[in-house]
Formats: structure tokens, C-alpha cells, sequence
């Protein structure tokens, strides 16, 4: 009887990733001219606090801590009561941080020089998850003696250069023009000035490397404010799919460890030893049933292996088994000990356990587990978490694989992959000369703001290219080395 084997969660993929962290754009504390308060809503089951940051546009920073919130409960506290020491002054933005995920919030900005003395405008927090590369504020409206300003938060760990487009509503550019964007802080933008000319109504698409998000400010002639957050730009950005990819090529290192662990059990005439890239020690004891085969894949301070792919570090394994040799049920752990990859120059430093179970006979096998990688190139560094769950056929030295793939990943831009293999259509691996399937579908799905799903066909022949497909519109891709 198989081994019991660890089952993925299936609705890990719904559950929220960063909601841990939101990010009120713009926010004014000026004596006789504006105030603002915060609406905190902690709809968790248990009390939870929050850090807070506030940070000027000149970058001056100061923190306060709000006290744990009653579960279900609400708080409302004036900028004031937040920051006793902010003061009066220039607006900012705020941010907010929880080890729990299940906040609302929202911020009152009132314009206090106004017939009414007290003119307010509502906007809620923006979760990291919304942030994007590309931002659209979707209406700009204009009336003579009217003003409008937009605010932008980059959310990277550098200065951005990011490109204002306007378009009117003749749908064309009416005009462009570049802003530097300063890490972590508010960058408040009067259109009148940004743009003199500009006398119509209109919307602005807001273009980044780095993720951002933004508020937008609309005066009447009166001064009082209405005010709106900027929504993501919907389009997809392939660029998502590295983490997919990356986790695909890993997943096809360890299916070819496991080739040349098991080639001692399968090939009884197969060398122990084999001192190339990567240099493989196995163990083979079949008197024992406890680590009866073990082995090391070193790939030392660095190689490119002959599928093209550079890796540093190591891979271990141990297999224990159920029965016989002739017979039996084998299962184990595949480690990665420091093991270092690359894909499209992108570095992914990776720690964690694949479990890995097959027959002592036959030469299929199954893959569960999941990894850890500390990443640089991730839109900014971050981190890449990936999960698999595979099934593969081994014949004639080609690998058949069905299952899925899950990745999450943490840094300045925020997103989740989901990605299935269908029995129907499986991926096919030859892994004597390529790192890559020759055949076969994968369909996936994005789970960022805006997310989308599509499909990777690899049956282009060539071993370096697939077919992506995302709503009707298809193109081929190359597939990143670890050159």
C-alpha cells in the first residue's frame, strides 16, 4: 500500500496573500484648511492591532501602533489622535500593517476653508493586492475654476520614472509626460500644472516598472472635494507567468534527480557515481527497508548543466520502502540544500522538501511538496513560495506529467499562479537534451488585480518555445535559460 501522501489544499489559491498590508494614498492634517480621520474595521474572529507609518512627501516618516480592535469591532481616530506628533503640514501617505488579514478601511479628508467649514471626501485603503505596474484613473472631469490632482505611491524600493498618458474622449493620447517617483512616499500632482493645456474632460493611465497606487482629488469651483482611488489597468502581464515557469523547471530538475537516483534500482548495471554537472553519489542497499537508496546531487559553486540550465548548491535524497524489491512501495524526501537556480538571468535561492513516492518495479513516480525561494528579479526582490502535486509516467525515457502547480508571490507586486495539467493533454519532458516539455498543455490562472487566466501549449516542436494563449489573443513565447 502507497505511502500516505500529503494533499495540497485545494482552496489555498482563494485565500488572501498580503492582505496583511494596505495603503491610504493621501491624507491632510492643515490647520484651518484641512483634516482627516481614519475608519479602522476589524472583521477577524480575535482582537488584532496595527502599525502604522505616516510619510510625508518630503519623506519625513512617523510610526504609531493602534490597539488591539475587538473582533467585529470598528475605530475611528483623527490624524491627531494617531500622530500626536505630526502636526500641521503638507499631506502624506498612510501605511498600515497587520498580522491579520481581515481589515477594512477608509479615510475622511475634509476641506475645512468652505462655506460649509467642513466639506468631506471618502476613500478606502487599497490592499497591496490591487497594486499594479499600470493604473488608470478612469475620470478626470474639468470645469472652469474647477482643479483636479492626482497623488501616486510607488510602492518600490527605488525612484521610478513613470509615464502619465491622458487620453480625452475621442479615445486618443492626447498627452504624455514623465514623473520621478520616490520610493514609499506621496507624490501629489496638480493637473493644471502637469498639464496647462488640458481643458476637457479626460482619464489618465498611469505607466510603471514598479508597483503603484494613487488617489485623485476633484475641486469644484467652491473647493470642496470629491476624491477616488485609482483602479488597475486591465491588461494582462505576462510577466506573471515567470514564477509558473520557473516552478516548471525546477519541478523538471527534480524529476531528472530522481531519474538518476532510481537508475540503480531500475539499471542494476548503472554507475554509483558520475562526476559531471551535476556530480550524483548514490547509495543503493536493498537488504535495508530505512534509506535503501539515497543519494546527492551536487552541483557545487555553479554549472550549466547540459539542459542548459545554471544551478549552484544541492539536491539530497532518501528513499524508504514497503515490501519487496520485485514488488514494493518506495517513498522519500527530495531536500534542496542551498540550491541556487536561474531562469531569464532571474536568481531563485531555494529551500524546502518534495515528497516523493513510486514503485519499486515500475518507474512512474509522484511528486508533493513545497519550496521556498529568496529571489531576486521578482519585479523587486521578494520571495517565491511554489507548491506541486504531480503525477509521472516514465517510459522509453520520456516523462509524462499531470497534476498542478501552485506559486504565491511576496514583494513590491503581489500575485498568486494557479496552474493545472489535464490527463487528456499532459506535459512530455525528454530530459536527456531539454528542461522543457516537448508536448502538451498547461492552463492557468493569474490571481492579481486584474487577474487573468490562458493556456501554455508546448507542442511548438523545438524544445524553447510555447504557445500562450490568454482570452482569444495567442503569440509564441521563448522560454527563459539559466544563462
Amino acid at each position: 500500500m502507497p505511502f500516505l501522501r500529503y494533499v495540497l489544499v485545494s482552496c489555498w489559491m482563494l485565500m488572501p496573500l498580503w492582505g496583511g498590508e494596505w495603503v491610504l494614498p493621501w491624507l491632510s492634517n492643515r490647520d484651518n484648511e484641512w483634516a482627516s480621520s481614519v475608519t479602522f474595521n476589524n472583521h477577524g474572529d480575535s482582537p488584532a492591532g496595527l502599525e502604522l507609518t505616516a510619510v510625508r512627501a518630503n519623506g519625513d516618516t512617523f510610526t504609531a501602533n493602534l490597539d488591539a480592535v475587538v473582533a467585529g469591532g470598528q475605530v475611528i481616530r483623527t490624524v491627531g489622535e494617531l500622530f500626536p506628533d505630526l502636526g500641521s503640514g503638507g499631506g502624506f501617505s498612510l501605511f498600515a500593517v497587520s498580522d491579520s488579514d481581515a481589515w477594512t478601511m477608509s479615510a475622511k479628508v475634509s476641506s475645512l476653508n468652505t462655506d460649509s467649514g467642513d466639506s468631506p471626501a471618502i476613500a478606502e485603503a487599497v490592499p497591496l493586492a490591487k497594486a499594479n505596474t499600470r493604473i488608470v484613473f478612469p475620470s478626470l472631469p474639468y470645469a472652469f475654476g474647477a482643479n483636479t490632482a492626482i497623488v501616486l505611491v510607488n510602492l518600490g524600493d527605488s525612484a521610478e520614472d513613470v509615464v502619465l498618458q491622458v487620453f480625452t474622449e475621442q479615445g486618443l493620447t492626447w498627452a504624455s509626460n514623465p514623473i520621478r517617483l520616490e520610493p514609499r512616499r506621496p507624490s501629489p500632482q496638480v493637473m493644471a500644472l502637469v498639464f496647462p493645456e488640458l481643458t476637457v474632460a479626460s482619464q489618465i493611465t498611469v505607466f510603471s516598472s514598479s508597483a503603484v497606487v494613487g488617489s485623485v482629488f476633484n475641486f469644484n469651483t467652491r473647493n470642496e472635494p470629491s476624491l477616488m482611488n485609482a483602479q488597475p489597468y486591465p491588461v494582462a502581464n505576462t510577466a506573471e507567468l515567470d514564477s509558473l515557469l520557473v516552478t516548471m523547471n525546477t519541478s523538471a530538475e527534480i524529476m531528472a534527480a530522481y531519474g538518476a537516483t532510481t537508475t540503480s534500482l531500475f539499471n542494476k548495471d548503472a554507475p554509483a557515481k558520475r562526476e559531471d554537472c551535476p556530480a550524483v553519489d548514490v547509495s543503493f542497499n536493498p537488504g535495508q527497508t530505512e534509506s535503501f537508496l539515497t543519494a546527492t546531487l551536487d552541483w557545487g559553486s555553479g554549472c550549466t548543466n547540459m539542459l542548459g540550465a545554471f544551478h549552484a548548491g544541492a539536491i539530497a535524497m532518501s528513499w524508504s520502502r514497503q515490501g519487496s524489491l520485485t514488488a514494493g512501495w518506495m517513498a522519500g524526501q527530495v531536500a534542496f540544500d542551498d540550491f541556487v537556480t536561474r531562469y531569464s538571468a532571474d536568481e531563485y535561492r531555494i529551500v524546502g522538501v518534495v515528497e516523493a513516492e513510486g514503485s519499486t518495479v515500475s518507474s512512474n513516480f509522484m511528486l508533493n511538496g513545497a519550496w521556498r525561494a529568496a529571489a531576486s528579479g521578482v519585479f523587486a526582490s521578494g520571495t517565491v513560495e511554489a507548491a506541486i502535486n504531480l503525477t509521472i509516467n516514465r517510459r522509453d525515457g520520456l516523462y509524462q506529467v499531470q497534476g498542478a502547480y501552485q506559486t504565491r508571490i511576496a514583494a513590491a507586486y503581489n500575485y498568486d499562479v494557479a496552474a493545472t495539467i489535464d490527463a487528456s493533454d499532459p506535459v512530455v519532458y525528454d530530459l536527456s537534451g531539454c528542461g522543457w516539455p516537448t508536448s502538451g498543455t498547461v492552463q492557468f490562472q493569474v490571481y492579481s488585480t486584474p487577474g487573468f487566466t490562458g493556456s501554455l501549449n508546448f507542442a511548438t516542436g523545438d524544445c524553447s518555445t510555447a504557445v500562450l494563449t490568454i482570452g482569444n489573443q495567442s503569440e509564441t513565447i521563448t522560454l527563459g535559460t539559466g544563462s
